[in-house]
């Protein structure tokens, strides 16, 4: 537990928010090694394929499972045995929780008052909720009202047909703000949330330039596996029936396959940056010639410790040359790069739709580990034909969890850091595809995975900050559904 009072304020002013500094927030599967004569790894993207090599920077195999969870832990006094084995809670006044078992003290003293000071009392979980509304139960959003349909744009006859075979008439807000002035040439800053259609917004009028000739290639560099193959997807459709190709960079996937299609030729990389400085590194690639490059999702990769990646790339990259960064947030970091990647850029501000205006938010209290497991069977037998994204703070649990859900004959699979990318693929098209109703994930999977039709998300185990809340919860409800979402508690209501 932490006192959320405490971490929305934190939110709300920019400020870091997680025991660990900006980036305490994070599962360390999804953050980046830090530099130093560190011999463990913490996930992450290869520096290298031989001896000595660092792990894999989007989910390698060698991570840990222990969250940096920031703030105060509580325990509950009394040994119980839990759903995933036996956890015994030592008495006592509450003090931080060990994960081996019983609450210390400052000292390391087990049972009896801990030293140190104590917990304050934990705030009503209604400042957990996201409520759009103001006091009179208004919506405090005012949807925007696209007026420009795609044809009204000057764009190539290629990418207009494959529109109109997709059915798109109109773009989205960001579409429609940011198509015309990345048509010109302009660099640009555009922060909007997930889902508002911001991987269309940089690739149709970037391909439409590069269509029209200007022959200079399209790097886009985005923090997940996942997110890159997304866009990988929304390229193929935008340029089908052109000459222009593309591959995706990632770690987790056979570099050799990777290093052909470079070497083959291809007008765009879509990649996470650690594999891709790698593969400079090697002599793969030569960035003399990439006018065009894309930050996507940047909040996040700078939250993954990717940065100083990011930084030597852009400096191999031509001086003259167009930069699109999009961003969910925009603080104070953010900022003080966003100055340095980018010349006089146009700036778009979306305020999407509230995450809560349409998703039914509710907290379910648990006493054990036992009773967490029933209330979890207990909910997706309420809705049967349900699609259901759950949430675990780490892969074991949330293989265990899978486990145990197929065990009792459930339609369900895990996706975390510890699986190659080809089985990540291949579980989320299931997902996708609907061949399986529930899936278990880690925060891998809260921000960038445009899944569509999930009726509920679960947080079986709670986010670490209001942010991780928000872009969990945001999975469902999307494209004006409606969606629910749960989350685990223990204890009764404060």
């Amino acid at each position: 537990m932490f006192d959320f009072s405490k971490r929305l304020e934190d939110f709300e002013t920019g400020k870091p928010t997680g025991g660990r500094g900006a980036r305490g927030k994070y599962n360390r599967e999804e953050r980046a090694p830090r530099s130093g004569n560190f011999s463990g790894s913490r996930g992450g993207e290869r520096r290298g394929f031989g001896p000595g090599h660092t792990s894999s920077r989007d989910g390698g195999s060698a991570t840990t499972d222990r969250p940096a969870f920031g703030g105060e832990r509580k325990s509950f006094g009394g040994a119980s045995r839990g759903w995933f084995g036996r956890t015994t809670f030592w008495a006592g006044a509450p003090g931080r929780t060990s994960y081996n078992g019983g609450a210390r003290g400052k000292f390391g003293a087990r049972g009896g008052r801990p030293a140190g000071r104590r917990l304050p009392p934990q705030p009503s979980y209604k400042q957990y909720m996201f409520t759009p509304t103001d006091d009179s139960g208004e919506l405090k959003f005012t949807p925007y009202e696209v007026t420009k349909k795609f044809h009204d744009f000057a764009l190539d006859d290629f990418i207009l047909k494959n529109i109109d075979k997709k059915g798109y008439e109109k773009p989205t807000e960001i579409q429609e703000k940011t198509l015309q002035a990345i048509m010109d040439g302009s660099d640009m800053l555009g922060l909007a949330n997930t889902g508002s259609g911001k991987t269309a917004a940089f690739l149709i009028p970037i391909l439409h330039r590069m269509l029209s000739g200007v022959k200079q290639r399209l790097l886009v560099m985005t923090p997940t596996r996942e997110l890159a193959d997304q866009i990988q997807t929304e390229f193929r459709w935008i340029a089908a029936g052109t000459f222009l190709r593309s591959t995706v960079v990632v770690g987790g996937a056979n570099a050799r396959n990777q290093i052909m299609d470079i070497k083959r030729g291809v007008h765009c990389i879509v990649a996470t940056p650690g594999r891709l400085k790698d593969l400079y590194d090697r002599g793969v690639i030569d960035f003399s010639d990439y006018g065009h490059v894309v930050l996507d999702e940047f909040d996040r990769m700078l939250d993954m410790g990717f940065i100083n990646d990011i930084r030597e790339i852009m400096s191999l990259l031509p001086a003259e040359r167009q930069t699109v960064l999009f961003s969910a947030t925009m603080s104070r970091d953010i900022e003080k790069h966003v100055h340095s990647f980018l010349r006089e850029p146009v700036q778009v501000t979306i305020k999407s739709e509230p995450v809560g205006s349409r998703i039914a938010q509710e907290v379910v209290f648990y006493t054990t580990g036992v009773d967490k497991k029933k209330k979890l069977h207990d909910l997706l037998q309420k809705d049967k034909e349900g699609k259901y994204l759950i949430f675990t703070r780490t892969k074991r649990e949330a293989d265990r969890v899978s486990d145990d859900l197929r065990d009792i004959g459930a339609s369900v699979d895990a996706l975390h850091g510890d699986k190659s990318q080809n089985l990540r693929q291949r579980i989320t098209n299931n997902f996708r595809t609907n061949k399986i109703r529930i899936l278990i994930a880690t925060d891998v999977a809260a921000r960038g995975l445009d899944i569509p039709d999930v009726s509920h998300v679960i947080n079986f185990d709670e986010p670490a900050t209001r942010e991780d809340y928000v872009h969990r919860i945001g999975r469902t409800a999307r494209a004006g559904k409606q969606g629910t979402a749960y989350t685990f508690v223990k204890g009764g209501e404060y």
